[in-house]
């Protein structure tokens, strides 16, 4: 099904009645129709389970996509704050939860 020209007609057909196209897919690495889908869409975003998905699993699946598109990759589920990255001027953006850690 996901080699069949019906999903190019549908994924045109998207294009055309809107913006932007958001297809939400199984992991790269153990299931194969994500690479297949990679090939039909105009971008890739890496979602990865930030302090948990090993660098070397990560790496794997970015060569297993075309460099050109690969829009970039979000960090999931990661506990720091992130003003700690920064600044601690950036404390405001947060709720006090997140400041505190409780």
């Amino acid at each position: 099904m996901l080699r069949s020209p019906r999903l190019d007609a549908v994924l045109a057909e998207a294009r055309g009645r809107y913006d932007f196209v958001v297809l939400d897919t199984p992991p790269l690495l153990p299931v194969f129709d994500s690479a297949l889908l990679a090939n039909a869409v105009d971008g890739v975003l890496m979602v990865v389970a930030a302090n948990q998905t090993p660098r070397k699993l990560l790496g794997e699946a970015l060569n297993m996509l075309d460099p050109g598109k690969v829009l970039g990759i979000v960090f999931n589920r990661d506990a720091k704050p992130m003003f700690g990255y920064y600044d601690a001027y950036y404390k405001d953006y947060f709720p006090e939860q997140a400041v505190t850690g409780a």
